[in-house]
């Protein structure tokens, strides 16, 4: 049952969605199949928030009046978790290298062009006296 304000509405009716996964399902590829095995990797690495402590899955929604909508939700959770854990570096073009060879020498030349400034402009602060 759904918790929260509702009064009498909240006790008679079965709103609240859960999705449980045992520990010997949740990321077994036999039951998970429909999670790939390099995402399945990188979760048994990095551990959801919905996962319990003896290694299932727990997720639970009662935000709206109908399960549907709240399974739903439960779902969208998980995704939203696994896209958060999961990171896939993406192939980098020859021509964008050789942009950012061009941006970290530009950065270079002026920071160098900057240092020797401020060099210069210390230098003639001082004071020299000829003895």
């Amino acid at each position: 049952r759904a918790s929260g304000a509702g009064g009498q509405k909240v006790n008679k009716t079965s709103s609240k969605a859960t999705v449980s996964l045992s520990p010997d399902r949740w990321l077994n590829p036999q039951f998970c199949y429909w999670i790939p095995s390099a995402i399945r990797s990188q979760l048994v690495d990095n551990k959801l928030r919905y996962e319990t402590k003896s290694g299932g899955l727990l997720i639970q929604s009662d935000a709206t009046r109908n399960r549907d909508t709240n399974t739903a939700e439960c779902f969208r959770k998980l995704l939203e978790e696994i896209k958060q854990r999961t990171f896939f570096p993406g192939e980098v073009s020859e021509e964008d290298k050789k942009k950012w060879e061009e941006i970290k020498e530009d950065k270079k030349e002026k920071r160098l062009f900057h240092k020797k400034r401020q060099s210069d402009k210390k230098k003639s602060r001082s004071k020299k006296f000829d003895i």
